[in-house]
């Protein structure tokens, strides 16, 4: 068997991390970070300056992530820069006249937001540099999509009232998994202020928030809690069956559900998934925050 040199293997992995595909690229990074720190860190900073946003940055995020040195912040304030969208007039005329294409703004958010997430995770609110907070504020502050219920709960922690503020909108977001992290993050907070937006929200429409908020407060051990998710199953009876619908293929009756069905009868399981990854995720920060702001939120 042909041994091939270190430096050879090292010279080809830089030259496909750097001029690849897309694919080739990400597997060469991974490859170089497999070989030790040394050869990874320069084409990790390198990689950031490579658009559009794509699973390249993801597994940038992730080594750095591994690698746990606030070295890197450097790096990762910087990448933030480079990919949160334009404010502004300009970057609202942008937004309404030239929108991004799904498959660039998705990864996009999803990168800002787990950026954002390990500079906090690295931080506390007397050593995160005023530039960098601000700079986080602002990338939070905006439209997330997808992403904005987790962005609203970071930025509770720099700003607990605006935080709140975009946790509670999110609760009537057009897209399910939006409203369920939404419900999971004001039951993870659990302050009075939390729990009263929920059970206001579950007081109201069941599709348009109020199924998440009520499953949400089954996970609770507040009375108050329990006692509105039972009042939510009392008023809405049967909300959560299905009957679904036959039809015919090829001679055999089969029945299907709709997706607003399937969602409607596995909600409580959806959102019970959703609080242990929360919580797996993100109490601990949340705990950190809160012990060096002397629990103030």
């Amino acid at each position: 068997m042909i041994e091939i040199p270190k430096g050879v293997v090292e010279a080809m992995l830089r030259s496909c991390s750097r001029s690849g595909d897309k694919n080739s690229r990400q597997l060469a990074l991974l490859a170089l970070a497999a070989m030790g720190r040394k050869y990874a860190e320069g084409e990790i900073a390198s990689s950031f300056e490579c658009l559009p946003p794509s699973s390249l940055h993801f597994s940038s995020i992730k080594i750095l992530e591994a690698w746990d040195d606030p070295k890197h912040d450097a790096i990762l304030v910087a990448a933030l820069r480079r990919f949160a969208p334009p404010e502004g007039i300009m970057g609202a005329l942008a937004r309404k006249f030239v929108p991004e294409e799904d498959e660039i703004e998705r990864p996009r958010n999803g990168l800002l937001v787990a950026i954002s997430r390990m500079l906090l995770a690295r931080h506390t609110p007397s050593s995160l540099p005023s530039a960098t907070a601000c700079l986080l504020e602002r990338v939070l502050r905006g439209d997330r999509k997808v992403c904005d219920a987790e962005a609203g709960f970071l930025l509770y922690l720099l700003s607990p009232t605006d935080g709140f503020a975009k946790i509670y909108a999110n609760l009537s977001n057009r897209v399910p998994l939006a409203r369920e992290e939404a419900a999971v993050f004001l039951t993870l907070i659990g302050t009075d202020e939390t729990l009263n937006a929920l059970i206001a929200i579950a007081q109201g429409s069941p599709d348009h928030g109020g199924h998440e908020a009520a499953c949400a407060l089954l996970l609770s051990d507040n009375p108050r809690a329990k006692e509105a998710a039972e009042k939510w199953a009392r008023r809405n009876d049967g909300y959560e069956e299905t009957e679904g619908r036959e039809i015919d293929l090829n001679g055999r009756k089969l029945k299907t559900w709709s997706m607003d069905e399937m969602m409607r009868a596995n909600m409580r399981t959806f959102v019970q998934g959703c609080s242990e990854r929360v919580n797996r995720d993100y109490a601990p920060l949340l705990s950190k925050w809160r012990r060096q702001n002397g629990g103030c939120f």
